[in-house]
């Protein structure tokens, strides 16, 4: 048995072993159990990696992370673009990704750094603005920075009292790295490291984060381990000659949360002390609230994935940044294999709400390779969802909701007589036989065929035939067919476009009727098309609005590939592709797009599963009015300077008149001035606003509008 086979039958274990894993631990029952499949799990993990390694994945192994101090939000905006992204534009860097944000050149927004499996460094420059992030390519290990061995987790601090940030890191053997910043705040420069300085003593597998825990003023460290412990390091010395005692294991009410606890601390309920939330190895999040003070914290009971949160795979790496500069606290997750999730806080600072744009609506893990089409299955007017996976089989969720809210219930597995049909099951609808009802198409990974199932019941009632193979002409066009359906030549009836594993695209032209389709011979990469890589996945829809049907594709590498039509609806021309475009990042492997309106605002949303079997959700923010993007038919804002001193600038586009109201605030709540309540027409604007009887401190910009949508940017005011 080859490598490829054992790996993929170790994957099985694997995801088997840790749902297991999951559900004993929500039960909170059969502990040996639970240590026993603990084991098993970094058995196999182990066994991965080196398989991984050995049939070249590039892929992710191993551990993580850090949480980095955040005691105040920092003047950091997101950005505004078509899709709002789960990683932000961030790109995977392997394994263990553990972030953590912090002003590294002195600009004013957040870049960041973030350690990985293999004890490297990769800095992810912020080159926007405080209000619109962009962040570059990563440079592994800048500012004179070295590696540590493994599962490097780094943590910033002033620890020197100088003015700039240090570092302080963890690594797989416990031992703690200082890298004093001998640069500057806009230019650091990191010293040789040197190990566990200030009395600290090495754990086994360190992840540290800092605090004031006990409100002196200096800056105390709180340490994750291998074994799900934390380690407090009280500074006995100062803020600028900084002196550890000798760790206590879990003091102040914490406990043991399973293997590789990663802390991170952030004031997410508003009462003035330090919570703090903490990543482990099986990718849940645990909440101890702080129910004592600021100076002499307690925590209470762990609560496991609050306000909203939801796991992101293993060995989740927390960290509290405002990312999207509202006043509350977002956050930001590594996992295992590289990725980062992020959470936005769409409550408040006091009572969070996190939404992680993954498997939304309801919507649940289904296992591997996930491959989401949309259709109205049951003829109620809303988008139902129909899935493929690694398996072969087809995973159904009704929408039981609306088509402005939905809401999936609990998956179906092989519906309305759908059968198994191998693996790598990918679906699409079209009306085949054009007797009004959707029938199905599925492409397959082993025989590159295409299953072609009849709906022989109704539109609201689907019945599906046994399947065909390689009906109308269609033939095999190479390992791990996925077709999608479109009228690529302007003639009404419905062609075909497949992707495979090789990467290219095979478009089978439909020379027959809509009720009666042939499909010629296939073409490869025609229209300009190109190959992408390994496993191409296309979706089409018209996403520049220019009346012709652009395409997108996904790929075994996650990213997403557009190929805008530059031709016409009936003579498409495909310009070269373009990576990741709209703000859209890489997602997991194997990327499968599908488009739909599922927030009915009049503009196409994405859902894409990958090969962990989760779908993500890329909400469209953006719509067409006359030809100018606006944000949620509201506008685009800008604000600046931020920070300012005298005078601030604030832009933004209005789709149509509307009441609009501007105030500043502090942080309490406490309204400063009211500055703007007038009835504003249609266009672009841009409105100055005193600051200079602001006294210096972080202010909220209010604005409110007649339609009751409300926007809150962060201003700082020096």
């Amino acid at each position: 048995m080859n490598n490829a086979y054992i790996y993929n039958d170790l994957v099985r274990l694997y995801n088997r072993s840790r749902n297991k894993l999951q559900r004993l631990l929500a039960e909170g029952k059969n502990h040996r159990r639970q240590g026993i499949l603990q084991r098993r799990i970094a058995r196999l993990f182990k066994k991965l990696t080196g398989l991984q390694r050995a049939l070249k994945l590039g892929m992710a192994t191993a551990a993580l992370t850090a949480g980095m101090l955040l005691l105040q939000p920092d003047a950091a905006q997101a950005q505004v673009i078509t899709f709002q992204s789960v990683n932000l534009g961030l790109t995977d860097i392997g394994f263990g990704s553990s972030p953590a944000f912090v002003d590294l050149d002195g600009d004013g927004d957040l870049d960041m750094m973030t350690g990985d499996f293999y004890g490297s460094f990769h800095y992810f420059e912020n080159t926007g603005t405080a209000p619109e992030a962009a962040y570059t390519a990563p440079q592994t290990n800048p500012f004179g920075l070295t590696g540590v061995a493994y599962y490097s987790a780094p943590a910033f601090a002033d620890l020197d009292g100088d003015g700039d940030l240090d570092m302080m890191v963890g690594n797989s053997y416990g031992s703690f790295f200082y890298y004093e910043n001998i640069g500057t705040v806009s230019a650091p420069a990191y010293a040789a490291p040197i190990t566990n300085p200030f009395g600290l003593t090495a754990l086994y597998r360190s992840i540290p984060t800092f605090a004031d825990l006990d409100s002196d003023g200096d800056l105390d460290m709180m340490a994750g381990d291998r074994y799900g412990n934390f380690y407090y390091f009280h500074n006995t010395g100062t803020a600028s000659a900084p002196a550890y005692a000798a760790p206590l294991n879990n003091p102040f009410g914490l406990s043991d949360i399973g293997i590789n606890s990663a802390p991170a601390f952030a004031d997410l309920d508003n009462d003035g002390d330090l919570d703090m939330v903490a990543g482990s190895s099986v990718s849940s999040f645990n909440y101890f609230e702080n129910t004592g003070t600021a100076a002499a914290p307690v925590f209470a009971t762990v609560q496991t994935n609050p306000f909203g949160l939801s796991d992101v795979g293993m060995y989740s790496a927390p960290v509290f940044v405002d990312l999207d500069n509202d006043g509350d606290l977002d956050l930001m997750a590594g996992e295992v294999f590289g990725n980062f999730y992020y959470f936005q806080n769409t409550g408040t600072a006091a009572a969070p709400v996190y939404v992680n744009e993954f498997n939304q609506f309801g919507l649940s893990d289904i296992g591997r390779w996930s491959a989401a089409a949309f259709a109205d299955l049951d003829n109620e007017g809303d988008q139902d969802l129909m899935a493929g996976e690694y398996y072969g089989d087809f995973y159904y969720f009704e929408n039981t909701g609306t088509n402005v809210a939905p809401a999936y219930a609990a998956v179906q597995t092989n519906p309305f007589g759908l059968s198994n049909i191998g693996a790598d099951s990918s679906p699409t609808f079209a009306d085949l036989d054009n007797d009004g009802d959707l029938d199905m198409l599925s492409g397959e990974y082993y025989s590159g065929s295409f299953f072609y199932f009849e709906n022989t019941g109704t539109t609201a009632a689907p019945v599906y035939a046994a399947p065909q193979t390689n009906p109308f002409g269609l033939s095999f066009i190479g390992n791990g067919s996925t077709p999608a359906f479109a009228d690529l030549d302007g003639d009404g009836d419905v062609d075909m476009m497949a992707g495979s594993r090789s990467g290219s695209f095979s478009y089978f032209e439909n020379t027959g009727t809509n009720a009666t389709p042939v499909y010629g011979a296939p073409q490869t990469n025609p229209f300009g098309l190109s190959d992408i890589g390994f496993y191409s996945i296309p979706t089409f829809d018209d996403l520049d609005n220019d009346g012709d049907l652009d395409m997108m594709v996904g790929e075994e590498g996650g990213s997403f590939f557009y190929f805008q039509n530059t031709g016409t609806a009936s003579a498409p021309v495909y310009a070269a592709s373009q990576t990741n475009p709209f703000g859209l990042s890489i997602i997991d492997y194997n990327s499968a797009p599908a488009f739909a309106d599922l927030d009915k605002d009049g503009d196409l949303d994405l859902m894409t599963g990958g090969s962990n079997g989760n779908f993500f959700y890329f909400e469209n923010i953006t719509t067409f009015v006359s030809g100018v993007a606006v944000a949620n038919s509201i506008g685009v804002f800008n604000l600046f300077p931020n920070p300012a001193t005298d005078q601030v600038t604030v832009q933004f586009t209005l789709s149509e008149p509307m009441q609009v109201a501007f105030k500043i605030v502090d942080l309490s709540g406490r309204e400063m001035s009211t500055l703007i309540k007038d009835e504003l027409q249609e266009g672009a604007h841009s409105i100055q606003l005193n600051t200079a009887t602001l006294v210096p401190g972080v202010y909220m910009v209010n604005i409110c509008f007649g339609n009751g949508a409300v926007k809150n940017m962060k201003l700082i005011v020096q």
